[in-house]
């Protein structure tokens, strides 16, 4: 009877410990990619950091067949990408119209 209780109390500080349906360390880098990414494979990142609950600070992008690739934000590239990124993402600027001043007035001529 006692390894069942064991197990059941080992069970029980397991469980409080990992809540169920977490998947915080799947979404975590545990590893940096040393190699540039190339620009045409990659649809979005985002930004991973110790306060997000993971290890690594680092940034991940996703790519167009949804593979998450981990890099250093440290990397001299991926200040670039992130910036080539945001201006992709970027909602279209639509150009506003100039308001012009009202119409000089013909003067009539004597």
């Amino acid at each position: 009877m006692a390894p069942h209780l064991l197990l059941l109390l080992l069970l029980a500080v397991l469980g409080l410990r990992c809540p169920q349906g977490s998947d915080a360390a799947t979404d975590c880098c545990l590893t940096l990619s040393s190699k540039r990414i190339p620009p045409r494979i990659v649809t979005s990142y985002r930004v991973q950091t110790p306060e997000s609950g993971c290890r690594l600070r680092a940034v991940v992008f996703i790519t167009k067949q949804d593979v998450k690739l981990c890099a250093s934000p440290h990397a001299p590239w991926v200040p670039g990408l992130m910036k080539k990124l945001d201006k992709k993402l970027q909602p279209p600027h639509k150009p506003q119209k100039q308001k012009r001043g009202p119409k000089p007035q013909k003067q009539d001529r004597v």
